[in-house]
């Protein structure tokens, strides 16, 4: 049960911060969207449910007593909004906009710009099942490509507010599927928490499709990165459960191959999750355990693939084995950094070392032979990065560290080291003054306007709230 929490609209930190009256309702209002973002992180039920009603309710008294303070209402309502709004003065705010749906919020582009072809079609009538696949297929390229990702999300909007359509047109199943796994892959790209409640919607609706197992491991870093660990297991069980029985699998594609691959994929993100976890604090021997048993999994499953391949059942491990080879190595390195940091010492935490570079080097011919794009290398560099502040090597980490700002990656979503020296932690008083002043620059040149990152980082905000609370 929620305490008693003092209206954010009056209180000294935001109304002493922010004198004009009107910019203060405009902050005010992108925060209550982020609240309703950050409740819907946890799917689809009555408490959410509530949840919303409660800050929708709000809201509405916080308008109709503007500028006075409003009267009583729920205090966990004010208690988002209230987190919401500290994120979006202190971090400063996110440039978005609610487009209404029923079936969350899309983020509006900063400038205007072409839809892909086939999604124009779409809200020009066209809802044929191969103009509808079309335009899934254009928004999700478009995502991947920098800089595009808001414009991406508005029009995966676009179509999903079709998807519930009752009218004399509708979507026909195989589009409704492929519009839900669309948009939740896309807001996925930008942690957007209602990727989480659509995933379970898709879960829902087909529980017998490979696209709902697909977006279903969409949404599992969601989760994972908001520190909902229990939710991004939750997911993987989900996922699970749609694997345990006969499943629908796209055309040409044999069940077992599939059933295989999304097994491997499930096992790596299951290890990503709790990694992440390791990285939080959580207990190192009982995390580490299961985490190296879960990418050991994926390993054997990977090469279960592989042979099932030879034995003429490709799938995506045959077609993309470099590719799945490079996220394995990187995996058993960031593990491998985590144990050396706690529990490696003398001789043990030089072959350790030792070890993380073959598994580097093993990643850099991966990525070398599929020929990688400089982004596509950012987890790589990541792991370079996180190696070299390890061996206090800061010419070494300074340099990776820019390096992976020329290429507009968050520095929230660099490696957690950074971001606890770019905030008033411990560790940042800790730091030599160089890699300080390194991450200070790298930090203020990512808060200005004409810094647009690579990879999205709507997680950013709390990720940096949990750095300062844990004082690391």
């Amino acid at each position: 049960m929620a305490g008693p929490v003092p209206d954010p609209l009056l209180a000294p930190w935001f109304a002493d911060e922010v004198t004009d009256a009107e910019r203060r309702w405009q902050l005010f209002e992108r925060a209550v969207h982020a609240a309703r973002e950050f409740a819907s992180v946890s799917g689809i039920g009555n408490e959410v449910e509530e949840v919303l009603v409660e800050i929708d309710e709000y809201h509405a008294i916080a308008r109709e007593a503007w500028p006075n303070a409003p009267r009583r209402s729920r205090s966990r309502a004010r208690a988002l909004v209230s987190v919401a709004l500290w994120d979006i003065v202190r971090d400063g705010p996110r440039p978005s906009a609610g487009i209404p749906s029923r079936t969350g919020l899309a983020r509006s582009p900063a400038s205007v710009t072409v839809v892909p072809e086939p999604v124009g079609a779409f809200l020009a009538g066209d809802w044929t099942d191969s103009n509808v696949l079309a335009a899934c297929r254009a928004i999700t390229d478009l995502a991947r490509r920098a800089g595009e990702i808001d414009v991406a999300e508005v029009c995966a909007s676009l179509l999903l507010h079709a998807y519930d359509s009752r009218g004399k047109r509708r979507l026909s199943e195989r589009a409704a599927a492929a519009v839900l796994r669309t948009a939740v892959r896309v807001r996925a790209t930008d942690d957007d928490p209602t990727a989480v409640g659509l995933a379970r919607r898709m879960y829902v609706d087909r529980p017998h499709d490979w696209q709902t197992v697909d977006t279903l491991q969409a949404a599992v870093k969601v989760a994972s990165a908001y520190g909902c660990y229990a939710i991004a297991d939750e997911l993987c069980d989900l996922a699970d459960d749609v694997l345990s029985e006969p499943f629908r699998v796209p055309a040409g594609r044999e069940i077992e191959v599939e059933r295989i691959e999304y097994q491997q994929f499930t096992h790596h993100q299951r290890s990503g999750t709790l990694r992440r976890q390791l990285q939080d604090g959580g207990p190192v021997d009982a995390l580490m355990r299961r985490a190296v048993w879960q990418n050991d999994a994926a390993r054997r499953q990977f090469e279960r693939a592989q042979e099932l391949a030879q034995a003429g059942q490709p799938g995506d491990a045959s077609d993309k084995g470099g590719r799945w080879a490079f996220f394995q190595a990187l995996r058993t390195a960031e593990l491998r950094l985590i144990w050396l940091e706690h529990r490696a010492s003398g001789d043990a935490f030089r072959r350790g070392l030792r070890n993380v570079d073959e598994l580097i080097a093993e990643a850099g011919e991966f990525a070398a032979d599929d020929n990688f794009s400089e982004l596509e290398c950012a987890q790589l560099i990541k792991v370079r990065l996180a190696k070299a502040l390890l061996e206090d090597e800061i010419d070494e980490a300074i340099a990776r560290l820019i390096q992976l700002h020329e290429l507009r990656w968050p520095i929230g979503r660099s490696v957690l080291a950074v971001l606890e020296i770019s905030q008033p932690t411990e560790k940042r008083q800790r730091a030599p003054d160089r890699l300080r002043e390194a991450v200070d620059v790298v930090a203020a040149a990512q808060r200005s306007d004409q810094w647009h990152p690579a990879g999205a980082d709507t997680a950013g905000g709390w990720r940096r709230a949990r750095t300062r609370l844990l004082g690391h």
